[in-house]
């Protein structure tokens, strides 16, 4: 899932969110749900799947289609799955939801990449 998969930073950021979600709410890991939950377009759904075989293969794994989810498991990695976008060497963006409030464009003037957040309460902690 990524830019060459034609699925854009904050799209993977959404399904990484999403994902995460799904393994804290639910008590069992079924990938025909996992797919229509997480990964509602086609091609989506088709990137997932080759991946999945080419880590298999490569990893030497027999798939597993459902499971029990361990929440101590998802507690423990939850530190791995943090939407984290890093610009250059200077910014570090971390989003924890709410992705419609992230906008990504091109300014043509400046010939930069840009981001706009939106926000309702600021906090310096």
């Amino acid at each position: 899932m990524t830019e060459n998969n034609n699925v854009t930073k904050q799209d993977q950021m959404m399904m990484l969110n999403k994902s995460t979600s799904f393994f804290k709410e639910k008590d069992k890991f079924d990938i025909k749900e996992f797919e229509k939950e997480i990964l509602p377009q086609p091609e989506l759904k088709e990137a997932f799947r080759e991946y999945r075989q080419t880590y298999n293969d490569k990893m030497d794994l027999t798939a597993i289609d459902d499971f029990e989810i361990s929440p101590t498991a998802v507690k423990k990695n939850q530190k791995f799955m943090k939407s984290v976008v890093k610009l250059d060497k200077n910014f570090h963006i971390y989003v924890h939801g709410r992705h419609d409030y992230v906008e990504k464009g091109y300014d043509e003037e400046k010939g930069l990449k840009f981001y706009k957040l939106y926000y309702a309460n600021e906090d310096f902690g």
